[in-house]
């Protein structure tokens, strides 16, 4: 039909855009290799040699070819000194440290991915506008949360973080409720609360990447490294558990 030909050719642009992103990413990330910033505080690209000398010709400039041929020059040494020396961290204590902070990460992002985009369109099916309008307040509200936790002033405490990030568990039956039994009617409030929902999920999701690595009682800064990666497998975990959950609400009928 003539609306399955339509989304066929839009998932296309869509995934053919997206993978593009992720190929310009890789490049970056490629030559993230011969940065000499890069090189100077990251030890593992200094010691990788798996790049053609021909490329490395090409896209190396003067000062990164002098950091990766002269291993022992100032900037390495430095750099090296400076993260080397530092005790070795325990990656179970640093956790157990960050606790609070990977479970307000970790909740804020399942919620989100539980509701949106899939439970929060099966609202109004029939209508073309809804699902465009209701994913657009979702991503206006994130877009406002996240520029509000650039003013500190808006900053939730780092001890309430967690019980927000538990509270925003009230929007999955909500949006439940909007598809079945249909106990709640109407756009309106659905537009609303999906606007809020995205606002609770851009201030207290970048709230929890922040406060994480910056935890006081991680000492050293191999601890505040192991802290950063940690909170992007919870963010991950997050999306990732919160999709599963409502793929199965979707098919097996619950909503």
């Amino acid at each position: 039909t003539e609306s399955y030909e339509h989304t066929l050719f839009a998932s296309r642009i869509y995934f053919a855009f997206s993978c593009g992103l992720m190929l310009i990413c890789m490049c970056f990330l490629f030559l993230l290799k011969h940065n000499p910033f890069a090189l100077r505080y990251v030890s593992e690209y200094r010691e990788s040699d798996d790049a053609p000398d021909v490329l490395s010709a090409l896209l190396l400039s003067p000062e990164t070819k002098s950091i990766v041929a002269d291993q022992r020059s100032p900037l390495c040494v430095e750099a090296s000194q400076k993260f080397d020396d530092i005790p070795d961290a325990s990656i179970k204590e640093t956790l157990w440290k960050i606790r609070h902070m990977l479970f307000s990460c970790f909740s804020v992002f399942f919620v989100t991915f539980v509701i949106f985009p899939g439970v929060a369109v099966a609202i109004n099916p029939d209508d073309a506008w809804f699902g465009v309008i209701i994913i657009a307040m979702f991503n206006f509200g994130d877009t406002v949360g996240r520029f509000c936790s650039n003013i500190q002033r808006l900053w939730i405490p780092r001890k309430v973080l967690p019980f927000a990030a538990l509270a925003r568990l009230a929007f999955i039956p909500f949006f439940v409720l909007c598809v079945k039994p249909k106990l709640i009617t109407g756009n309106t409030a659905p537009y609303i609360v999906m606007f809020i929902s995205g606002m609770s999920n851009g201030l207290p999701g970048s709230l929890s990447m922040i406060y994480g690595p910056q935890t006081e009682a991680l000492e050293t800064e191999k601890e505040r490294h192991i802290a950063g990666t940690a909170m992007s497998l919870f963010l991950l975990g997050g999306c990732s558990l919160g999709s599963l959950v409502a793929l199965l609400m979707t098919s097996q009928g619950w909503v």
